[in-house]
């Protein structure tokens, strides 16, 4: 059985933002010289994967993708207090989306 997440975030950083990504991780590369479909544009160091499929085919991010082991000094102390509410009941080796719903959704690493 799947232990289903609840959504701890307030979506009170910006434009109903949770404020917490992928992209604004330590372990998060983004190669600005590599064309959009080349799958080493925005990369993991971590887990060793493409995140490519955090954004659309403009290159805008589709929802906020992080995982237990997101690091950053960038983003907001509301946002990693409610991160920190949630972190130890996270899978390792899974990608949450913040979403704005009861739950979590979430995509098992070997998937992306």
């Amino acid at each position: 059985m799947i232990k289903k997440i609840k959504d701890p975030f307030s979506y009170s950083i910006g434009h109903g933002a949770a404020g917490i990504s992928c992209s604004d991780c330590t372990l998060f590369i983004f190669d600005p010289s590599k064309r959009d479909c080349d799958e080493k544009k925005r990369w993991c160091k971590l887990h060793n994967i493409s995140l490519n499929m955090m954004v659309d085919a403009h290159g805008y991010l589709r929802g906020e993708w992080f995982c237990s082991s997101f690091l950053s000094s960038k983003v907001s102390g509301l946002s990693i207090a409610e991160f920190e509410t949630i972190k130890g009941a996270m899978k390792e080796g899974r990608l949450y989306q913040a979403c704005a719903k009861e739950f979590l959704h979430f995509i098992d690493i070997v998937e992306v």
